[in-house]
């Protein structure tokens, strides 16, 4: 299963939260995908030095791959895909934030980035509290 979208509306993207009888994510507020699919696809591909789950590039456990992107910045439950011509996407389930890149980026840039990206959000929404 796959999607082709957009940059914009792959910034459009949430995630429905999991809860008792959720059994979708929502992308770009119309493409439903199996919650079943998000797990599989955020699980270890055993053995993968990288970090790879099935499609996505994932920072949950002690691979070097993982290491490297937590120890650049990247929070440990992101995820990304990483396209043709430089097309990243990457997803922080805890902070409810999709990021999207377009052109040639080395990772840990695109670690970077996301860590400022996710210290903007918290900026954003502490301002957005006062």
């Amino acid at each position: 299963m796959g999607a082709a979208l957009a940059p914009h509306a792959a910034r459009r993207a949430s995630s429905a939260p999991a809860s008792p009888g959720r059994s979708c994510v929502l992308l770009a507020g119309c493409l439903a995908v199996a919650l079943a699919s998000v797990r599989y696809s955020t699980t270890a591909t055993p053995g993968a030095a990288a970090g790879y789950g099935a499609g996505w590039w994932i920072n949950a456990g002690d691979s070097p791959g993982a290491r490297f992107r937590r120890e650049h910045g990247m929070p440990a439950d992101a995820f990304m895909a990483l396209g043709a011509q430089g097309q990243t996407v990457v997803v922080v389930p805890s902070r409810r934030l999709v990021v999207t890149y377009d052109g040639r980026l080395a990772i840990r840039d695109i670690c970077r980035l996301t860590a400022d990206s996710v210290a903007a959000l918290r900026e954003a929404r502490a301002e957005a509290t006062r």
